[in-house]
């Protein structure tokens, strides 16, 4: 790999999250916000495991629902966390589990959310962080973001002074808190209009991603909405739209309409924290990278964060960054190490040996294989198929995301299923391709296998296919075990029937 994936992430968490002063200035708020972070550090969990068992995930359902009842604008990134959390599961074929285990979560967050928003001036209160919400930005009557302003708004309207003391205040008054909504709703809707609505929600989002509404000091929104631009960027630059939508998801409940102020933030900054140090990642593995043309001046602006590795090395002890051209004292001398362009160009020389030396064996189980043992097997593991479901994974997993795969002109999707229950359904008994199809696909797959390789990131975070949640090499080597695997397999149907087989240790392709 070209960079250290663990030194990286931990000094930029560090950084960003566990000694960044904003952060703790706000931490030390109440810890009502702080429940917040629970559905959040719940998603970060599932996506740094390969498998979620279920005892932990009964401990993150039991944490987001308490999080939710302590913390109601927290319940869409619950859901995401439970989306996700279906997903993993759906993807490790627990479905009896998974259908058990989402069904418990949506009864438990949906009880809880319904318990937590059923104060008797949950009404009230929303319509006062509405209408105070207005004077973030300036343009309106609305003078600032205080509770002050909202209730002394409502006092000119009514008449009525509002007591907030818990005790003696009549703030909890049914009476009251109804007509208080009913009021600071029509001031809102006097005061707001299409543009500053759609103003505020755009610099609410865009500040989502980034410290947060600099409270009481509004001069500072625009300096925080571009940074939270930046942070967009990178994050849609990279990839991370999982974090994009978790992010999203804690701005929905309130953002449309009350500025991201850092006490709502406690749930995104993790995420925004963790989504830098994996943008950092991924951004340090292009330096890494054989230049190509095009790319000089792209590699000099990203020159910029060599300095980041390099304290990187110097602050984390014990940690051996191969990845970089570091240099090791031997004798008295300074010897440099081989560099980390020419190790990615190893690693990649050596998946095109393995990719070509395993397509080489599935070619000649192709045509060795004897006429009546082509749709032979017990429907639908016949011969035909387990071959051409090779073929068609290994050309998938070896594009650099599933959004960029453009399968074979010929594909079938019912050629691929090798299981009767399979989720669409039992495929047709038909043979779909013949022996000089399948040579000719497995032609197209070599003819193209270099470039391919070249154009993969081994040193990427994420394999680029959301149901493999591992690194990219990672991610090449699982494609070559499950190429090699179905070989075999073919292999034991032909020798059982005398048909003797070559062995290939690598093949470079042309």
């Amino acid at each position: 790999m070209c960079h250290h994936i663990a030194t990286i992430q931990r000094l930029a968490f560090l950084c960003l999250y566990g000694i960044n002063p904003i952060v703790i200035q706000v931490v030390t708020y109440p810890f009502y916000y702080f429940w917040a972070c629970i559905p959040s550090a719940v998603l970060l969990y599932m996506w740094s495991k390969t498998v979620i068992r279920w005892p932990i995930g009964a401990v993150g359902v039991a944490l987001v629902t308490l999080s939710v009842a302590i913390r109601p604008t927290s319940v869409l990134l619950a859901i995401w966390a439970g989306i996700m959390a279906a997903v993993r599961t759906l993807a490790q074929k627990s479905r009896p589990v998974a259908l058990i285990g989402c069904t418990v979560a949506v009864v438990c967050i949906g009880s809880c959310f319904i318990v937590g928003t059923s104060s008797p001036n949950r009404a009230a209160q929303f319509a006062h962080s509405r209408f105070i919400g207005l004077g973030a930005y300036g343009g309106t009557n609305v003078i600032d973001v205080e509770d002050a302003v909202g209730f002394a708004e409502f006092r000119r309207r009514t008449g009525i002074k509002i007591d907030t003391n818990p005790v003696s205040g009549n703030w909890g008054d049914p009476t009251v808190s109804n007509r208080y909504a009913a009021v600071m709703g029509e001031a809102w809707w006097d005061n707001a209009t299409p543009s500053i609505i759609v103003r505020n929600a755009i610099l609410n989002l865009l500040q989502s991603f980034s410290v947060g509404y600099p409270y009481r000091s509004r001069g500072f929104a625009e300096l925080s909405a571009a940074l939270g631009c930046l942070t967009l960027l990178a994050l849609a630059c990279t990839g991370q739209w999982r974090i994009v939508i978790a992010i999203c998801a804690n701005y929905a409940t309130f953002g449309w309409f009350y500025p991201p102020i850092p006490n709502y933030m406690f749930g995104a900054y993790i995420l925004i924290a963790f989504g830098w140090s994996m943008a950092i990642n991924q951004l340090a593995s292009i330096l890494c990278r054989p230049r190509t043309a095009g790319e000089g001046s792209l590699i000099k602006v990203l020159s910029l964060i060599r300095p980041l590795q390099s304290l990187t090395r110097h602050l984390m002890r014990g940690s051996r960054t191969d990845e970089y051209a570091l240099s090791q004292r031997r004798g008295g001398r300074l010897r440099p190490r081989t560099r980390c362009q020419n190790r990615g160009m190893d690693l990649k020389d050596a998946l095109k040996g393995q990719y070509g030396a395993g397509l080489a064996m599935l070619r000649e189980c192709i045509e060795r294989c004897p006429d009546d043992a082509w749709s032979a097997g017990e429907h639908p593991r016949t011969f035909w198929r387990i071959a051409y479901h090779t073929l068609f994974y290994t050309h998938f997993y070896m594009m650099p995301s599933h959004t960029e795969f453009t399968p074979w002109a010929r594909h079938q999707p019912q050629g691929v299923i090798l299981w009767d229950d399979d989720e669409d359904g039992i495929p047709p008994v038909e043979t779909t391709y013949s022996p000089q199809d399948l040579l000719e696909y497995l032609a197209e797959i070599e003819q193209n296998l270099s470039g391919w390789v070249d154009a993969l990131d081994l040193g990427a975070a994420e394999s680029g296919f959301p149901w493999y949640p591992i690194p990219k090499l990672d991610h090449q080597l699982v494609n070559i075990r499950h190429l090699g695997i179905h070989v075999g397999q073919l292999q034991e149907l032909l020798y059982a029937r005398g048909v003797d087989l070559e062995w290939v240790g690598k093949r470079v392709p042309a």
